[in-house]
């Protein structure tokens, strides 16, 4: 497949049928069948594309940029509906670009991480200033405060998050419980599409 820039994120839609990939300028995205080039779009110049995601249904491709910003590219028509999430009310430590994000495999939250502050998570379903969930942690230092690697069960209920310091948590979003995985130092992390094994 042709792509002319650097891949800061790509996904392939759960039956295969659509591969996108962002570039530094541009949106490719493709049949995952016959190889043809669907749609080709410009990405704005003033941030990154962190993650990508191909939602369910291979409707639409859902990107999460390093200023906060949401894209939602429906490809029947290739509209593009931008969302801008508020951290105006957060914290000075998270006025700062994310330095990993990752969207829920339904399509509907973001999870952010930072060095210095617990991750957080927005809902992108809809209205854009509603506040984000907050990691709780019980103090304001640890491995927690160094998030390396997000990663979504694949039922969106849970994120795993891999530390600086190779711990991992699971954190249970609707609980908003956090729990700590024993005798872990890992260095990479993936979760089967089933989320049976981590």
């Amino acid at each position: 497949l042709k792509h002319d820039e650097i891949v800061m994120s790509m996904s392939v839609g759960r039956p295969g049928a659509v591969l996108a990939v962002a570039g530094l300028r541009k949106f490719h995205i493709w049949d995952g069948v016959s190889g043809k080039m669907l749609h080709q779009l410009p990405i704005p110049m003033c941030s990154r594309v962190q993650h990508i995601i191909v939602g369910p249904g291979d409707s639409e491709v859902v990107a999460a940029f390093e200023n906060f910003r949401i894209e939602r590219i429906l490809l029947h028509g290739t509209t593009i509906r931008s969302q801008d999430l508020d951290v105006s009310g957060l914290d000075e430590g998270y006025q700062n670009c994310p330095i990993c994000q990752t969207i829920s495999p339904d399509a509907k939250k973001v999870a952010m991480g930072w060095r210095g502050r617990p991750p957080l998570i927005w809902d992108i379903q809809g209205d854009s200033n509603t506040a984000p969930l907050k990691c709780r942690s019980n103090a304001m230092s640890g491995s927690i405060m160094s998030t390396r690697k997000l990663v979504w069960h694949p039922d969106s209920t849970k994120l795993y998050i891999m530390c600086q310091a190779t711990s991992v948590y699971e954190w249970n979003v609707f609980d908003d419980e956090l729990y700590q995985l024993p005798n872990v130092k890992a260095r990479h992390l993936s979760v089967s599409s089933d989320g049976t094994l981590l």
